[in-house]
């Protein structure tokens, strides 16, 4: 019960805060109108934002009748004048003991005010039409706003109160324009509703104390999790490597090809020395019996035997790794293998990886800037290019001390994530986004953490 009620309040709380900021946009806008033909436009055309109507309609008060000042989607009120009586009338019927007055066009009747083909012809253009009508300012100002609502489309009263504050700065802007004893800053302040000022001033101090999680959004990746690296082991040229990039593969299969033709003339070299220097040992030894002279020969070629048979056990070594096969099963990952045939490679360099297709985890490219202290198993979203709609849990596990270059671009830190549950839906090599959730901080902190840090940094405090 606590938390739905906390919810419930938050809700309350979100939703005026939406309401204020858009009133506060829509007065920030006006007020930087030059004169009051741009204020007009501005609140004709503009105000549809906050408020949906079908047509406004601006008039001022006249002697004993309105004089139409404007209408919403026209640069000037006489294209509008085979309504303009119908409007005035409509603008006379307004109830000065209440906020705002509500007129429902068909079930008006003709009157002296009211023409009846007019009316008519209103109702057949607009369907029907529910009026809001509104006083701006005080009653000796005599300004009025109507708004229309065509067909089955009609006002609620909530719509209705909440339009009402931002009538009121409305009509202290439009004050500005007429009264130039007074500044326009002046005039400003003295017109916006001091009640709206309090609640815009309460809510923000509300607001700015609400925690919320740090949020890092970051470039990812989708990698192999426990990847088996395949090297050459031998020095040589690479002939072919039957296998592509995906393709799965069992345990010892064939994966690459050395060119035999240098390394198999070294095995047929380093074996005929062998057997040459072993011949002439076993002549040299037969003879030193007779002749202890040869003694000293005899020593070179045991150590000419060892070295031609060292020299033959690398051969066959060589030899016998011309095929270089599968250490497990799994998936080829490699960059095009046509680029590798008949490139020389040294022993122990890296041709390409063997990995399990369904164990993968999140590589995340942390820019920067955006390196913060995460809690321990901080939760990470991941949201790929291929899946936009989708989000997947994962746990953050590890983030590098320093920053390295990044295949987006700039410096970045590399962080690693895994999975909460295995991700089916993702492949190797799949890019996306992801966003760390960090630690709970006060609203203004999560707004201003990056100008804070762009200003201390140029300052350098």
């Amino acid at each position: 019960m606590p938390d739905d009620f906390s919810a419930a309040a938050s809700e309350v709380i979100q939703q005026t805060l939406r309401t204020l900021a858009a009133q506060n946009r829509l007065l920030l806008q006006a007020s930087s109108c030059k004169n009051r033909q741009e204020l007009k436009f501005h609140i004709l055309n503009n105000t549809v934002s906050f408020i949906k109507y079908d047509r406004a309609i601006l008039l001022e008060s006249c002697g004993s009748g309105f004089k139409l000042l404007g209408v919403s989607g026209t640069v000037s009120p006489d294209v509008s004048e085979n309504f303009s009586t119908l409007w005035q009338a409509l603008a006379s019927l307004y109830d000065s003991q209440k906020k705002y007055s509500r007129i429902r066009t068909t079930e008006l009747s003709a009157t002296g005010n009211i023409d009846e083909n007019c009316l008519v012809a209103y109702n057949s253009q607009s369907g029907g039409a529910d009026v809001l009508v509104f006083q701006m300012g005080a009653a000796s100002e005599g300004l009025c706003l109507l708004l229309e609502r065509w067909g089955e489309k009609n006002w609620r009263d909530k719509e209705s109160e909440a339009f009402l504050p931002l009538l009121d700065g409305y009509a202290g802007l439009w004050s500005l324009y007429t009264k130039a004893e007074h500044s326009f800053f002046s005039r400003a302040a003295q017109r916006l509703s001091r009640k709206l000022i309090l609640k815009i001033a309460v809510v923000l101090m509300v607001c700015l104390l609400i925690p919320l999680r740090l949020r890092i959004v970051a470039p990812c990746e989708i990698v192999a999790r426990h990847p088996v690296s395949v090297a050459s082991k031998i020095d040589g040229v690479i002939e072919s490597i039957p296998v592509h990039a995906g393709q799965k593969v069992r345990h010892g299969d064939i994966l690459i090809k050395m060119a035999p033709e240098v390394i198999s003339e070294e095995y047929i070299a380093a074996l005929q020395s062998f057997h040459e220097t072993y011949a002439k040992y076993v002549s040299v030894r037969a003879g030193v019996v007779n002749d202890p002279d040869k003694m000293g020969q005899l020593v070179e070629l045991t150590s000419q035997l060892r070295q031609d048979k060292a020299r033959l056990k690398v051969a066959e070594y060589r030899r016998d790794n011309l095929i270089v096969r599968s250490p497990t099963d799994g998936s080829v990952i490699v960059t095009d293998p046509h680029e590798l045939e008949g490139r020389p490679v040294v022993i122990g360099e890296k041709i390409m990886q063997i990995t399990d297709p369904t164990d993968t985890m999140v590589r995340i490219y942390l820019p920067q800037d955006d390196r913060i202290d995460f809690p321990g198993d901080a939760a990470v979203s991941v949201i790929l290019n291929n899946s936009a709609t989708s989000s997947y849990p994962a746990l953050l596990y590890y983030v590098s001390a320093q920053a390295v270059g990044s295949v987006h671009g700039g410096s970045a830190f590399i962080a690693e994530a895994y999975w909460k549950e295995q991700n089916k839906h993702s492949s190797l090599g799949a890019e996306g986004t992801a966003i760390i959730y960090g630690s709970r901080v006060p609203l203004f902190y999560w707004l201003l953490r990056r100008p804070l840090s762009v200003l201390r940094s140029r300052l350098g405090v």
